[in-house]
């Protein structure tokens, strides 16, 4: 399982996941996004990790299962098939069947994969991530393309414009 609210070992719901999760042998993987600030390159490329080490199948979760799940489910999918596989990835955000309906902070999550493809220029999603992105980047890209309300901030540092 990778859960993507990232490690809560002082909150009730994360031990009894992960106790429940030893219990019955599943491995549990820590990866911390957030629906409304842009991911940093280390959050990103950690989640790549957590894809690649973790045994198959896995569950990918969140708290309500829609945002950061279908964000990740995206990435998994250009990760393991590659850019041709972008209109696939773009998918685990329609509305129905996944319930995808995001709140005005959230929109940047649909987004990205398109920013990304068109970033890496053809490189391989992992090296893209580790070598050249920026979330700052991707925050000008919003703002550009008129979605800079999109997002709050970039993780861990405050919007510094109205929206």
């Amino acid at each position: 399982m990778i859960n993507l609210r990232g490690s809560n070992p002082t909150h009730l719901w994360w031990k009894y996941e992960t106790r429940v999760c030893r219990k019955v042998e599943v491995v549990h993987r820590d990866a911390r996004l957030n629906s409304r600030q842009i991911p940093s390159r280390p959050m990103l490329v950690d989640l790549l990790d957590a894809f690649d080490t973790v045994p198959r199948p896995f569950l990918i979760k969140c708290s309500g299962g829609q945002d950061r799940t279908a964000f990740a489910a995206a990435l998994f999918i250009l990760h393991r098939c590659g850019w041709w596989a972008l209109a696939q990835a773009e998918r685990q955000f329609a509305g129905w069947p996944y319930l995808h309906w995001p709140r005005r902070h959230q929109r940047w999550l649909r987004l990205f994969p398109g920013f990304a493809a068109e970033s890496a220029g053809g490189m391989p999603l992992r090296y893209w991530l580790e070598n050249s992105y920026s979330a700052s980047e991707f925050g000008r890209w919003l703002s550009e393309r008129g979605h800079g309300g999109s997002f709050k901030g970039l993780y861990g540092i405050a919007a510094k414009r109205s929206s």
